[in-house]
């Protein structure tokens, strides 16, 4: 014989299940979070140094919000933020800055870490070879395309063929040429441009390193005289400047090596020191230079015998 249904505790039953139900939806859905929160959550473990933390964060904003370049960029800059600890960081981090570029290749916070990335390559890398000197100018180039009046990524084009050459990668002389063109141009535009003279200056030491050991003393002579003069002739036109002093200070310890004799170059050297005091008291704390020119007016000090002084400057 059939049961009886109570059909009120049915009724009851489904009820508390039907509640339960809806509670269950309204609790998924509450817990979902958006790419906002991701995004706010990521942020406050980026302020308290939980980089991985932030990492997780940020990549979920980017899984919820595909086609944003902005997260898949900061994913780039947290990894770049840790590539001390880890070297995997380092390339990692430049691999997801290329990922934004699929997604706007026009992007121009990406082409600059980009760029920045390819810059360091080559001057903090120790003995950088070609294919870093090449893909700097690549990187630069497609800045350039972006935005045509970057001024360091127009000057990071010749300057990479110069110092390409000075690391003696092969370079056609006449590509040397069109690259000093293309500083002195840069130069004439902004006379405070220190870097672009610095870098005519190193490539006419080497021609005239060249030319004296190619046995044309008097013409290779005559250059290392008009690189001295550049700087000469820029200061007085700029004496305030301290990136030009530091450069000049440069400049002249490295024509020193080429004095004859001992009395002329211990002479250089104190001009360079000259030089290298005023662009220390010139020069502002939040210079870029700044440190560089402590280094120097340290080193140049204890040259010429000043520990004490060498010391003080390096503490700075």
């Amino acid at each position: 014989m059939a049961r009886k249904v109570n059909k009120k505790f049915l009724a009851l039953f489904l009820g508390v299940v039907g509640a339960i139900g809806v509670a269950g939806a309204i609790l998924f859905f509450a817990v979902q979070k958006s790419p906002e929160d991701h995004i706010a959550i990521g942020e406050a473990a980026l302020a308290e140094g939980r980089y991985e933390d932030a990492f997780t964060a940020y990549g979920k904003a980017a899984n919820k919000r595909k086609g944003d370049p902005d997260l898949v960029i900061k994913l780039g800059d947290i990894l770049d933020t840790i590539s001390s600890q880890d070297v995997e960081n380092y390339r990692r981090a430049r691999d997801y800055w290329r990922m934004a570029l699929q997604v706007d290749p026009k992007n121009q916070e990406a082409l600059e870490r980009l760029f920045k990335r390819a810059q360091d390559e080559v001057n903090l890398g120790g003995r950088p070879d070609a294919a870093a000197f090449q893909n700097l100018r690549e990187s630069a180039t497609a800045l350039l395309a972006v935005q045509p009046d970057h001024r360091a990524a127009r000057r990071a084009i010749p300057i990479s063929h110069i110092q390409g050459w000075l690391s003696d990668v092969v370079t056609e002389s006449g590509q040397i040429d069109q690259a000093i063109t293309q500083l002195e141009q840069l130069y004439e535009e902004d006379p405070a441009d220190d870097l672009s003279l610095y870098f005519i200056a190193r490539a006419k030491m080497r021609r005239a390193e060249l030319a004296i050991r190619g046995g044309n003393s008097t013409g290779g002579q005559a250059l290392l005289a008009e690189v001295e003069k550049l700087f000469d002739d820029a200061i007085a036109a700029n004496p305030d400047d301290a990136g030009l002093h530091f450069r000049g200070a440069q400049t002249v310890t490295m024509l020193a090596a080429y004095a004859r004799e001992a009395d002329q170059r211990q002479e250089m050297f104190k001009r360079a020191l000259a030089r290298a005091e005023e662009a220390r008291r010139l020069v502002q704390p939040d210079d870029q230079l700044f440190v560089d020119i402590h280094t120097t007016v340290s080193a140049l000090r204890r040259q010429q015998g000043d520990m004490q002084g060498a010391e003080a400057v390096r503490c700075v």
